[in-house]
C-alpha cells in the first residue's frame, strides 16, 4: 500500500496543480484523490484500533468461528445420554434432522410417505471396454413434476439429501415402473446429453435403474409432521369460535 501523505503536503500537492500541463494535471488529482482515501482509511483503522475493537496481527487473540460453550454443550449431552427416554432420544433426532431440510425436501417426503417405490436412474459414461468411466448424473427422478418443486433443477441434490440423512432408502427396480424409467431417461435435458456424450469416439452412455422410499426414519418424521398439522388446525378451529 503506498504512503499517506501528511496534511501538509495534501495542501502542497492542491497549489501546485495548477501550474501542471492539462496531462499531467489529472494523473495528479487521481493521484491526490487516492491519497485522500488513503488517509480517510488511516484515520477510521486508528480510531478502531484505538477502541479495541482492531487488533492489526495480534497473536494473542485467535479468531473464534463458533460462540457456543462447547463444555456446555458436551455436559448437557452427558446428562441426557444417562437420563434420556427413548421419545425423548425421538425428539432430539428429528429435531436435527428438521433442520437440515428445506420446504422442497419436505414436500417430496409427503410424495413417498404413500409408501410406494419410485423410480429413480444414475447416468453412467461407458468406456470403450465397456466399463463405467465415470457418473454424469446421478439420482434423476420426476419428483420434480410430482411433488411441484419450488427449484426442480435440484432435484437430484434434494433425493441425494434425503437419501444420506436416512428419510428416504433406495431400492431394486421395478417393472411396474418402467413407464416411469423411460420418462427419466428420454427427458429433453438428459437426451442432450446422451447425444453429447456419444458423440465422443468410444463413449456411450448407460442408466442404472432403481428405486427409493420412504425409511422407518422417514415415517417417524411424516408422522410428527401430521401430529403438528392437525394441531395447528385445531388451534385455528378454537380461535375462530
Amino acid at each position: 500500500m503506498p504512503s499517506v501523505p501528511g496534511n501538509r503536503t495534501l495542501l502542497r500537492l492542491r497549489s501546485a496543480l495548477g501550474e501542471l500541463p492539462p496531462v499531467q494535471r489529472a494523473a495528479a488529482v487521481a493521484s491526490e484523490v487516492e491519497n485522500q482515501l488513503l488517509l480517510v482509511l488511516r484515520n477510521r483503522l486508528q480510531k478502531l484500533d484505538g477502541n479495541g475493537l482492531f487488533h492489526g496481527h495480534s497473536d494473542d487473540i485467535t479468531p473464534t468461528l463458533v460462540t457456543a460453550d462447547t463444555a456446555g454443550i458436551l455436559r448437557d449431552l452427558h446428562h441426557r445420554s444417562i437420563y434420556q427416554t427413548k421419545e425423548s432420544a425421538t425428539d432430539d433426532l428429528i429435531r436435527i434432522i428438521v433442520q437440515q431440510l428445506v420446504p422442497d425436501e419436505l414436500r417430496v417426503l409427503a410424495l413417498v410417505s404413500d409408501e410406494q417405490p419410485h423410480a429413480m436412474c444414475h447416468m453412467d459414461v461407458i468406456g470403450r471396454l465397456g466399463k463405467p468411466v465415470y457418473r454424469l448424473r446421478g439420482h434423476l427422478s420426476r419428483i420434480a413434476q410430482e411433488s411441484g418443486l419450488m427449484l426442480g433443477q435440484w432435484a437430484p441434490y434434494y433425493l441425494n439429501h434425503l437419501i444420506q440423512l436416512g428419510l428416504v432408502e433406495t431400492g431394486p427396480s421395478f417393472k411396474t415402473l418402467l413407464q416411469n424409467y423411460e420418462s427419466i431417461e428420454n427427458g429433453l435435458a438428459v437426451r442432450a446429453l446422451t447425444a453429447d456424450i456419444e458423440g465422443q469416439a468410444g463413449m456411450k452412455v448407460r442408466f442404472q435403474r432403481l428405486s427409493f422410499s420412504i425409511s422407518d426414519l422417514g415415517k417417524t418424521l411424516w408422522s410428527k409432521t401430521l401430529d403438528c398439522r392437525e394441531s395447528d388446525e385445531s388451534a385455528g378451529a378454537t380461535d375462530q369460535q
